[in-house]
């Protein structure tokens, strides 16, 4: 880029400078000549010459001045050409120096193939393996077992990420750091409503029915006053009226007097199993202002079932959750502790509505309900953090619908068919006597203990004991 220094322009300024030298002299000639002439009328026409003279010149001035801009635009649009010359130019050279560079290693291979061959010479014969020499089978016997392994983790862990199922009792207990109170199989019984619907009462020696009296004497002797305990699950369907019914039932044949009550105010299941839609029940209760004894004792229901009674939910109320959490839910509570010897308290599934929670402050604690094979873990686990986030006490876990495998492998029933030390199994007429008399004696000892002899606090109440109420912690 030339700039001032480009050759025509500099041509241009040199022209111009001699045109206003010119116009300077000339001025001066002018005057000169005006200032000696004493005759007017010659000065207007001189000066007259002089202006058109200027003029001309301004005009050649401004063609010179728009021919400098255009020769600097010329200029600038060379520089341009000349930068992408300069760079086409350093581009060709490396192209050569590669061409001469390609040239001399095509020189050089010609040369080595005109030298002569190399000399080889044998130093030993060439011996054959007794093994191949590709592929090496215990190398690849590894590869494929180490594979193998890898594939079988990796499908493992696969598994184990999208199941979001409980798959063991144990990891079940472990995962929400509660106890397994007990495992019950899926009930057979083809009745829906009323006490044949329950199994204990229908068929008090089967395997499930055991379920239920062990679930009993594990709370009994759990070293916890259990009096009052509410039973609860993750959601609607998981079971938890079918395992109250039953192990209230399980409670009245140990002959305690147990009170069942429907707590859930918005599917009330207790209150359908039993029949008992369209009477009063425990809504009329906690929206009344009356005596609670009197309305307590009006609206229970005895079913045929010896030693239980039943507090229905009554009419759905449109506030369930601010009913459970008055005082007077409290009072009911502690007027059935002082009229039963057990009290089983039926909620809604505890992440569908707060009211389990409220109940279960008032109580012992709750029980809650599982289907391994149904419920989603995180669910369940939610759950159980809910509880313990708000200091209610679970009791521990009872998981529902195991099946049969499952059921004995837990239980140990499998192999040895049930009524082994209970006296339900048929006598085998080869057994001896000693066996019999053993067996008898182990019988009456745990009989006893579901009677109320052994398990603690078996001791009947009074019919109309004086009310204690029991506050939420």
């Amino acid at each position: 880029h030339y700039g001032e220094n480009h050759p025509k322009v500099v041509e241009v300024a040199q022209a111009i400078q001699s045109g206003e030298e010119f116009l300077q002299s000339y001025q001066r000639m002018v005057n000169e000549r005006l200032a000696g002439l004493q005759d007017g009328r010659l000065g207007p026409m001189l000066v007259s010459m002089v202006e058109e003279k200027l003029a001309s010149h301004w005009e050649h001035e401004n063609k010179l001045i728009r021919q400098y801009q255009l020769a600097e635009t010329e200029a600038v649009q060379l520089n341009d050409q000349m930068a992408e010359k300069k760079q086409i130019e350093r581009e060709l050279d490396r192209l050569r120096n590669l061409h001469d560079t390609l040239l001399d290693r095509i020189t050089n291979i010609d040369i080595g193939q005109d030298q002569s061959d190399v000399r080889a010479t044998v130093v030993s014969e060439p011996k054959a393996s007794d093994r191949p020499v590709s592929p090496k089978l215990s190398l690849v016997g590894i590869m494929c077992l180490l594979g193998g392994m890898g594939i079988g983790v990796a499908f493992v862990y696969v598994l184990d990420v999208l199941d979001d199922r409980f798959r063991s009792p144990e990891e079940l207990s472990e995962q929400l750091g509660a106890p397994m109170l007990a495992m019950v199989r899926e009930l057979t019984s083809t009745a829906t409503t009323g006490t044949e619907a329950i199994q204990v009462h229908v068929a008090p020696e089967s395997v499930e029915s055991e379920a239920f009296r062990t679930l009993r004497t594990t709370l009994a002797f759990s070293g916890q006053d259990m009096e009052r305990i509410a039973i609860t699950s993750t959601e609607p369907g998981d079971g938890k009226t079918t395992v109250l019914t039953n192990l209230a039932v399980s409670y009245a044949q140990a002959g305690k007097r147990t009170l069942l009550i429907d707590a859930d105010l918005r599917r009330p299941g207790l209150t359908k199993l039993f029949e008992m839609r369209g009477v009063g029940g425990l809504s009329e209760v906690l929206r009344g202002d009356g005596d609670i004894p009197a309305m307590c004792a009006e609206r229970i229901i005895a079913v045929d079932i010896e030693g239980l009674d039943v507090l229905p939910c009554g009419p759905k109320p449109p506030n369930p959750t601010e009913l459970l959490s008055d005082t007077r839910f409290a009072d009911v509570l502690a007027w059935g502790e002082a009229n039963y010897d057990q009290i089983l308290v039926d909620c809604p599934p505890i992440l569908a509505a707060s009211d389990a929670a409220l109940v279960g402050r008032l109580t012992e604690g709750l029980i809650l309900v599982v289907q391994p094979e149904k419920n989603h873990r995180r669910l369940v686990i939610r759950a159980a953090n809910g509880l313990a986030s708000i200091g209610v006490n679970l009791i521990g876990v009872v998981a529902n619908k195991i099946g049969s495998e499952k059921g004995d492998a837990y239980y140990g029933y499998g192999g040895y068919g049930y009524g082994y030390g209970y006296g339900y199994r048929e006598e085998d007429p080869d057994e001896s006597d000693e066996d019999d008399i053993e067996y008898e004696s182990a019988d009456c000892d745990y009989v006893g203990a579901d009677a109320g002899r052994g398990e603690p606090g078996s001791g009947s109440r009074q019919e109309n004991g004086p009310i204690v109420p029991r506050r939420a912690a």
